[in-house]
């Protein structure tokens, strides 16, 4: 596995103007050449790229495909029993390393010093960059190449639309032709090779995902427990847990408006909101950059009510500089999704309100 900046730059959904270039991270299989998964974000490599990415490595890709649109045949998936990397911070975390011993995955990191020990998928990643530079709003591999041409001006596509065109990329040409490497089509070798060595299924895909989100360890308190100085609590928590045990939390930092905790015989993961259900999602760098504002006034333990509303005043700033301000546009881009209210008719005869009302008849108690 390893990450890159893509060579283009992607547009908000909204105004279509530039947010910058995003990462990508991509897990590739030595032994066939193929690509297993990959995750694209605008946020810097992290523990949740790097579990994004080997999620869709190990699990069926029907399901994802079906969701984008996609018509298209990428049958790698499964359990590897090795993950080559090289030594950063991001492939170095607890939430890698506790899911990967939990699926019997072993971590082989790169010698230091010995760059070709990740050539396979750094040729990978040029070949895509030299793809990619095909589109518009690229940024070429330097500035030699890139010249004049203006790749803010010339970007058109979305997040969504880049994704959807790795995709296509991968699976619908890369797999489809002989690589030189190995001689073979990768996805024939891959079916080829699968044949005489299966490999693990994953048994649990949403545990399988959770178990790589990023964990810290808390202390049960009897009004739950504290994420970043913002509370949680369940009913589940106060009878599960005694006051005082400390447990592993893990939470996903685009959204932290619940978080997962292994139940106490770690067969499943419990989803525990926010104890105040009012509070809106909000991201862990939103959360982050409220505190440390927060911090420079000169409160060094925020409540959460002033966590919430410092984020929420930042958002305001925010959109309104969004239409000048490509990090704005980033930041709005990057924040959780709030769920749309379905709203539903009334059933029955409508109500006259013009019509004179009569009481009903009533008891009289002394």
């Amino acid at each position: 596995m390893d990450h890159t900046l893509v060579d283009v730059m992607v547009v908000d959904e909204i105004r279509r103007e530039s947010m910058g270039r995003p990462w990508i991270t991509i897990a590739f299989d030595i032994a066939t050449r193929a690509v297993l998964g990959f995750h694209l974000s605008l946020h810097p490599p992290s523990a949740v790229s790097v579990g994004m990415a080997l999620a869709m490595a190990c699990l069926p890709k029907d399901r994802w495909l079906a969701e984008r649109e996609l018509e298209l045949e990428w049958p790698m998936h499964g359990l590897p029993k090795t993950l080559h990397l090289d030594n950063g911070a991001d492939f170095r975390s607890v939430a890698l390393s506790r899911g990967c011993e939990r699926h019997g995955i072993n971590l082989e990191y790169r010698p230091p010093g010995r760059p070709h020990f990740g050539g396979h998928i750094e040729r990978y990643l040029g070949t895509l960059m030299r793809r990619i530079h095909g589109l518009p709003g690229t940024t070429f591999s330097n500035p030699v190449k890139k010249g004049k041409y203006r790749s803010e001006a010339k970007a058109t596509m979305t997040m969504a639309e880049l994704e959807r065109w790795i995709a296509l990329e991968i699976a619908g040409r890369y797999h489809c032709y002989v690589h030189s490497g190995v001689h073979a089509v990768p996805n024939r070798l891959w079916k080829r090779l699968l044949t005489a060595h299966p490999v693990g299924r994953v048994q649990d895909p949403d545990r399988f995902v959770l178990d790589f989100l990023p964990a810290e360890m808390r202390k049960v308190g009897r009004d739950g427990f504290q994420v970043g100085r913002i509370r949680y609590w369940d009913p589940l928590v106060s009878r599960l847990f005694p006051t005082g045990t400390r447990i592993l939390v893990r939470y996903n930092p685009r959204d932290l408006s619940k978080v997962f905790v292994p139940s106490p015989d770690q067969s499943e993961y419990l989803s525990i909101p926010y104890a105040d259900l009012r509070r809106p999602p909000i991201t862990k760098a939103e959360l982050d950059r409220s505190r440390a504002v927060l911090t420079t006034k000169g409160d060094a333990t925020p409540s959460e009510d002033a966590i919430f509303a410092t984020a929420n005043a930042l958002r305001k700033l925010e959109d309104a500089a969004a239409k000048s301000s490509r990090r704005a546009r980033r930041k709005s881009e990057q924040r959780p999704r709030q769920r749309a209210v379905r709203k539903t008719e009334p059933k029955g005869t409508p109500i006259n309100w013009d019509e004179r009302v009569v009481p009903y008849t009533a008891e009289v108690w002394e």
